[in-house]
């Protein structure tokens, strides 16, 4: 029983760093009693520096992957001080390794990238919720993989970007539209059908730490920038000049997060140690709430997809923290008129569709029949890390 996964769960991957130490917490919290508790950890080889879950079902090396690919699996993609990405089955506890891993498993001074994979550290993870089988990495490198889950191989790398690219976000709706954001102060958007002949170009006042599109609002984008600026650009608009920019932190913003339920509802945490809740649905954003977590630097966050209003934190000191901001009267009275959002998810039959219409083959746009068990979530460690909050699962028991 100790191991069972209720209905009314949510799951919250946390990478650690403690000491020499490097490992991932599967957390699990549950809104209704505001509880939480380590379901089990995962001995990692390296520095946790990004994690992405994923449904896809990823066979391991020796399965045959025609037997792993039907239906949806629980999957969470790790990225490091190396060049590999290791992807782990979350559903197995005591875990010896994971399932499989992408890219070369140790780092080579004296080979270049060939194909293989990346060279260098790898800063950022997004996995296409659409075309399911699509996972996109970020490198210190330079450079962006797409990697093909069906094979685990390399389908495409993507060059634009002339400094380490540190963030990544595959569009909400349009499989094929991706966002990059890179020390070189520039944020790129590639059809990846023709990224050579279709890469636009952003340029921002800072080296960017996140970018991350808005569902709400599925022509605009937010940037945030290690100068504490917040950014919101328009796809529509070609000038280059954003629709507004937030002067949010006196410090790099490390991680902003959008409730996936109610419009409008902006997380923002920073190197200044202070989690701010703004409200950008309106002509004219306004910051609702501002704290200072005692944390230490604020180094991750992310919305839970279940409940609107909560939010993970994850900071240098004390590892991470759950908060239900409606306990806080000044985002309660502001956002009480404000109701949740149904998300409506891309089904399979809409995707295929639209990307027949587009000239794209059918099979590459497997979508989820279903919404998403899982969203990016907040994390971090006493030496600082990343993580994942899963949604509510329909697991009932863990495998051992």
């Amino acid at each position: 029983e100790d191991d069972e996964i209720k209905a009314t769960d949510s799951l919250l991957v946390v990478g650690k760093v403690a000491e020499d130490l490097s490992s991932m917490e599967v957390m699990v919290y549950n809104e209704s009693d505001e509880s939480e508790y380590v379901h089990h950890d995962q001995l990692l080889d390296t520095f946790p520096l990004c994690l992405e879950w994923m449904d896809f079902p990823v066979a391991a090396e020796d399965q045959q992957q025609q037997q792993q690919q039907s239906g949806h699996g629980n999957f969470i993609a790790t990225g490091g001080m190396m060049p590999c990405i290791n992807i782990w089955n979350l559903d197995v506890i005591d875990s010896m390794e994971p399932v499989r891993q992408l890219g070369p498993t140790k780092r080579s001074k004296k080979k270049k990238n060939r194909g293989e994979g990346h060279n260098d550290a790898v800063l950022a993870l997004s996995w296409n919720p659409i075309a399911r089988h699509l996972l996109a990495s970020a490198s210190a490198d330079c450079t962006i993989i797409l990697w093909d889950l069906r094979t685990c191989t390399c389908a495409q790398t993507l060059t634009a970007h002339n400094d380490k690219v540190q963030s990544l976000s595959w569009h909400p709706f349009e499989a094929t539209s991706l966002l990059s954001g890179g020390m070189d102060k520039t944020v790129r958007l590639y059809d990846c059908r023709d990224p050579e002949k279709s890469t636009r170009k952003w340029k921002v006042s800072g080296e960017v730490e996140k970018v991350l599109w808005n569902r709400f609002q599925p022509c605009q984008f937010l940037v945030s920038c290690d100068d504490g600026f917040v950014y919101c650009m328009d796809v529509r608009q070609d000038t280059g000049k954003p629709l507004y920019q937030l002067s949010a932190h006196s410090k790099a913003v490390n991680a902003i997060c959008l409730s996936p339920q109610v419009e409008g509802v902006l997380a923002t945490v920073s190197s200044d140690k202070e989690l701010k809740i703004w409200d950008i649905a309106a002509a004219k954003p306004t910051c609702v709430m501002s704290r200072n977590m005692k944390m230490g630097e604020l180094l991750s966050a992310s919305f839970c997809y279940d409940a609107p209003f909560t939010v993970a934190v994850g900071g240098q000191k004390q590892g991470v923290r759950i908060l239900n901001l409606m306990e806080n009267a000044a985002v309660r009275g502001h956002f009480a008129g404000r109701q949740p959002k149904t998300v409506e998810w891309v089904t399979e039959e809409a995707a295929e569709e639209a990307m027949e219409d587009e000239g794209v083959a059918s099979a590459s746009a497997a979508a989820a029949t279903a919404a998403p068990a899982a969203a990016s979530a907040a994390a971090a460690s006493k030496s600082g890390g990343k993580s994942s909050m899963a949604k509510k699962g329909k697991r009932k028991k863990s495998k051992r």
